[in-house]
């Protein structure tokens, strides 16, 4: 944790108003959360660095499970939630639903927060932003770039209604075989379109995993036309502009043309069991 003392907070423990400039108080550098330094050993709340898989999203949809499934708690901090509490008689924290995991939170933990559901992206292709508690929030935004989506073995249907999907993949399959061109050629490791892709080499490594944010922008056509221009760049490069690249052809051994083949070629096939290159 880290110590602040400039802004007007409660603290997540005891919620009641923090004194920045008159009390010591701590924040927490991942998940936000303000505590005073005497409610500092009574956090009950885990922080999302060890609560949260780090490596997979929720990949089916969580419909709502009730409060009293969750004994009127929040989820998070296990604070009552909901409902009047019968001893204090005092109106108790608004139960708000987390859209990710179908579990309902306190306002403390719940700040409305608005983000795209990666379980509806996979099963309905639905980019509408739904809110999420804090901790799926944070979540969310650290994995939003990382390729954990298998997403054609998890809905392959989507492919055959969305065009843009099957776009993406020829393309990443094309920059799959331009990949040992271009990690053994130095010139083409300088190339800047090499220096775009090299940010996301999964786009070349590894074909069938996503990231959410590559879904984001395969939605929005903006990784079609990045993948598209870095594909063209890349294949002139090998074919134009770098005879170490051209030398690395090969000529179809079934009608002996004499017209160079590159396995990323659209009129090309490449043998599974000895990698010879020849047309279709």
């Amino acid at each position: 944790m880290t110590h602040d003392s400039l802004l007007r907070l409660y603290c997540n423990v005891c919620h009641r108003r923090i004194w920045c400039t008159i009390q010591t108080f701590y924040k927490c550098s991942v998940c936000d959360l303000f505590t005073h330094l005497k409610c500092k050993e009574s956090i009950s709340k885990m922080c999302q660095t060890y609560k949260t898989p780090q490596t997979v999203f929720i990949m089916t949809i969580r419909p709502e499970i009730g409060l009293s499934s969750q004994q009127h708690r929040c989820a998070d901090c296990r604070r009552f939630i909901g409902l009047a509490n019968k001893k204090s008689k005092q109106v108790l924290p608004e139960a708000r639903i987390c859209d990710y995991q179908g579990r309902y939170h306190c306002s403390n933990c719940h700040k409305n927060e608005q983000t795209v559901i990666p379980a509806r992206v996979i099963r309905n292709w639905d980019f509408s932003t739904r809110t999420v508690c804090q901790r799926c929030s944070n979540m969310l935004e650290l994995l939003s770039n990382h390729p954990v989506i298998p997403l054609e073995s998890i809905n392959a249907n989507l492919f055959s209604h969305i065009d843009d999907l099957v776009t993406v993949k020829n393309l990443r399959m094309t920059l799959s075989n331009l990949r040992l061109y271009v990690h053994s050629c130095k010139s083409a490791q300088q190339h800047n379109s090499f220096a775009k892709l090299k940010i996301k080499l999964h786009l070349m490594d590894n074909v069938d995993m996503y990231s959410m944010q590559d879904l984001i922008k395969i939605n929005d056509g903006t990784l079609i036309e990045e993948l598209r221009s870095i594909s063209q760049d890349l294949i002139k490069h090998v074919k134009e502009n770098c005879e170490l690249c051209a030398a690395k052809g090969f000529y179809c051994e079934i009608c002996k043309s004499s017209e160079l083949l590159f396995p990323f070629d659209l009129n090309a096939e490449v043998c599974e069991k000895c990698s010879s290159v020849y047309h279709k």
